[in-house]
């Protein structure tokens, strides 16, 4: 999974803006005009799931929010957001959490949960 988030014209034109970032890269020229690409990659490894949930709020708050500097950004950048960098370790990772977890939550660092 990849988001693109960004300006609605700019999500118009991303095939024309990929072709102008490609034809830089044998270029020493730098275009100012061109929006930025931003690479938001969360959650290398399975059991950080944290990045993974922080992910979904970004996304959200790029594609919701309504403020000028927000709107400023994406008109300047586009974002590619990947919400996990290793999705079947997540996944592992949250079949292993929901059926060790017990609903008595214990505090020996020894128990299966902790280790």
């Amino acid at each position: 999974l990849l988001l693109t988030i960004t300006a609605p014209n700019q999500l118009q034109r991303i095939e024309q803006i990929r072709a102008q970032h490609l034809a830089r890269l044998s270029s020493s020229e730098v275009k100012t005009e061109t929006p930025a690409v931003a690479w938001m990659g969360y959650s290398v490894h399975g059991n950080e799931p944290s990045g993974s949930n922080a992910a979904l709020l970004v996304a959200y708050y790029l594609a919701a929010a309504q403020g000028d500097a927000v709107q400023t950004l994406l008109k300047n950048t586009i974002v590619l957001l990947d919400p996990s960098l290793n999705p079947d370790g997540l996944a592992r990772f949250a079949q292993w959490a929901n059926s060790n977890r017990g609903m008595n939550l214990s505090a020996d660092p020894q128990h299966r949960e902790h280790v």
